[in-house]
């Protein structure tokens, strides 16, 4: 990604975060939940990789990760996982980055393309930021017993998309 090095340090950050969140999630739930919650760790740690300042992976790599990601949610829409269609986008949308980045060495910038596909992840952090606000006023406030683990709580993957939706603007347009 280029751009500042402390920018890009903070999504490493955020995306690692979102990252352990979603990974915590899947540990704890089973069935297509499990796979939504393993697509979304896969896509904060993609994303942490692409976001570390000095490029780990050529972008030819980083676009072969993100088709190869795309590939992955694809099949899990075909198998009506939820949210995954949000994924697709989201993977496509790095890939593409990545793929510009591997053509001309830069990926973000004014084009329709990119312009598109970061108000569509701004409209998508609204969204999920709506949703967001009525799963924390009801998440319990200590840790009663019988309280489901953190991971487990209302909310917790709508943050897990939130935050992503939300990192994936500044990634695109820098």
């Amino acid at each position: 990604m280029h751009g500042p090095a402390g920018l890009g340090w903070l999504l490493v950050a955020v995306c690692a975060l979102a990252g352990a969140g979603c990974l915590a999630r899947a540990r704890r739930v089973r069935g297509r939940a499990r796979e939504a919650a393993a697509a979304e760790t896969a896509m904060a740690a993609a994303m942490a990789l692409m976001a570390l300042p000095g490029g780990r992976l050529p972008p030819a790599g980083f676009a072969a990760l993100f088709a190869a990601l795309t590939a992955w949610t694809l099949t899990l829409l075909a198998r009506r996982v939820p949210h995954q269609l949000h994924h697709v986008a989201e993977a496509a949308a790095m890939g593409y980055a990545a793929t510009l980045m591997a053509v001309g060495g830069h990926h973000g910038g004014p084009s329709a393309v990119t312009g598109l596909l970061a108000l569509y992840f701004a409209g998508h952090a609204l969204h999920a930021g709506a949703r967001l606000l009525p799963a924390v006023a009801v998440a319990p406030s200590g840790g009663p017993p019988g309280a489901p683990p953190w991971p487990l709580l209302p909310g917790v993957a709508h943050a897990c998309r939130l935050t992503l939706s939300l990192a994936m603007c500044p990634m695109l347009l820098l």
